[in-house]
């Protein structure tokens, strides 16, 4: 049973980086128009729209975010995005509630690995942040709970996707 499907890499489905494959680096790639609309339409269409997520993360410009809010689909917050920066939107200040709220994603370390690898001042302010925990995880989740970002599971506070495992090899574990 699946509740909802993330769409990975959701600035792909505006447009992706296009590289060739004989290119000594990726300088030599394009921008090309990817399937948005038309992939979109059929996916509203068939009745599934209103169960999918978009990652959009990365370099997300007005035409990324106009298509993910044409849709309705929910976006992320991602706390190791934010922590240190009260302007991100990634910082549990901004988060909006049409959202999922995460405290890694399966492209980084975990929580506490990701924690340990910040330098002294970052750390510092992400302690704050986390209330100073003896386990900088507990504190991620902690505050991924309290996010206003509502979107998603019935019956819980908020959506949690966290990779506070001990081991980076496996996949993240949702809370």
């Amino acid at each position: 049973w699946v509740h909802a499907l993330r769409l990975d890499h959701f600035r792909g489905y505006r447009a992706f980086w296009e590289i060739p494959p004989d290119a000594a680096t990726a300088a030599a790639g394009r921008w090309v128009e990817g399937p948005g609309e038309t992939l979109f339409e059929t996916v509203r269409e068939a009745g599934l729209v209103d169960r999918l997520v978009a990652e959009d993360l990365g370099v997300i410009d007005d035409d990324v975010h106009r298509l993910r809010e044409r849709y309705g689909f929910p976006r992320m917050h991602v706390l190791q995005f934010g922590l240190d920066d009260p302007a991100s939107p990634h910082h549990p200040s901004n988060h909006e509630t049409h959202a999922l709220a995460c405290t890694g994603t399966h492209d980084g370390d975990t929580f506490e690995g990701w924690f340990a690898a910040l330098d002294d001042e970052t750390r510092a302010t992400v302690a704050t942040e986390l209330g100073d925990p003896d386990s900088p995880a507990r504190g991620g989740i902690e505050r991924t709970w309290a996010s206003p970002a509502t979107w998603g599971w019935s019956g819980s506070p908020t959506s949690v996707c966290s990779t506070s495992r001990t081991s980076s090899s496996s996949s993240p574990t949702r809370y």
